[in-house]
């Protein structure tokens, strides 16, 4: 018998923190997820992605939940029962949407333009 395995790396680990100027007023996406699941490391190139598309206009964050400490709080005060959670906030802060598990692009994009945020 013969057991055949692969292993598989990433580039670069998802890193906690923001991606383009955060701008006070403006609409948030926040993923609650984790470096450690496959779901969020393969979430983490689009957020990147979305945070360079619209930089200035939609502030984009990432928390880790499973391994810092703030990032377990933003679970908790967001109710993130499942990794990955992207948390829409508006302006005011007020949640407006969520979604889970991993969402492509135009997927992301389409309830910006849903929620008034991008054309």
């Amino acid at each position: 018998m013969f057991v055949i395995g692969a292993v598989i790396g990433f580039a670069s680990a998802p890193q906690q923190g923001k991606y383009g100027q955060i701008i006070s007023g403006n609409p948030t996406l926040i993923d609650i997820g984790s470096t450690s699941c496959v779901p969020c490391q393969q979430l983490q190139p689009v957020l990147v992605s979305l945070g360079s598309e619209y930089d200035g206009v939609i502030n984009i964050e990432f928390y880790d939940c499973w391994n810092t400490t703030e990032g377990a709080e933003m679970a908790t005060r967001y109710n993130a029962e499942t990794i990955p959670t992207l948390i829409f906030l508006d302006g005011n802060g007020n949640v407006v949407a969520r979604m889970t598990g991993y969402n492509e692009q135009s997927v992301i994009e389409a309830k910006f333009r849903s929620l008034g945020w991008i054309e």
